[in-house]
């Protein structure tokens, strides 16, 4: 698959920019399952008044792979157990967006990834509070990240020169904007010419 143009990399490749790599606990041999917020944000069971099923990731499709979902605006209820959400805009992006996150209801840490243990009474927890731990991941995986971070850093301000920019500083912020892409572009390349080997 070659790569055509710029925005086919961005909008492709820039939406997954965030890899998760975690592996069990010595406690706990088996991975927990585990919420995503984006998957509760896509549902819109965020907003107040709504209710709905969400399945789990990380385990075989079961009864046990749902959690019924009950949005009470600014948090929600995890099968019995609220959970609050915080948002914050982000005034660096055009157009401006907001940083949606989980407070972890055992440490109140925040966090994109709940999990459950079952064994708690009250089971839904943050990566630390659930003991698992980060490792790192692959090295090309790891290159691919930073270029995504790197042009995701590029394009949090417009292109158009900015009225407290001076003219150089403009170019050479435009250039690393190309390079940002470039490199992004390369690493595409690589990441996929090493799948098909």
């Amino acid at each position: 698959m070659e790569i055509e143009t710029r925005e086919e990399v961005e909008r492709e490749h820039l939406p997954r920019a965030k890899y998760h790599y975690i592996t069990t606990s010595q406690q706990n041999p088996i991975p927990p399952m585990r919420l995503t917020l984006r998957s509760l944000l896509d549902a819109g069971l965020h907003h107040p008044g709504t209710v709905g099923s969400i399945q789990l990731q990380g385990s075989r499709s079961s009864p046990d792979a749902f959690v019924q979902v009950e949005g009470l605006g600014y948090a929600v209820r995890l099968d019995g157990q609220i959970v609050a959400i915080n948002s914050s805009p982000i005034a660096a992006l055009r157009p401006p967006a907001t940083w949606w996150r989980f407070a972890c209801p055992h440490c109140g840490r925040s966090c994109t990834l709940l999990y459950r243990l079952d064994e708690h009474a009250q089971p839904w927890r943050c990566r630390v509070c659930a003991g698992l731990k980060r490792r790192r991941p692959p090295p090309s995986i790891a290159a691919l990240m930073r270029a995504e971070k790197d042009l995701a850093a590029s394009r949090a301000v417009p292109a158009e020169r900015q009225r407290y920019e001076r003219g150089r500083a403009w170019l050479k912020r435009l250039a690393e904007r190309e390079l940002a892409v470039k490199r992004l572009e390369r690493e595409v390349a690589r990441s996929l010419a090493s799948r098909r080997r």
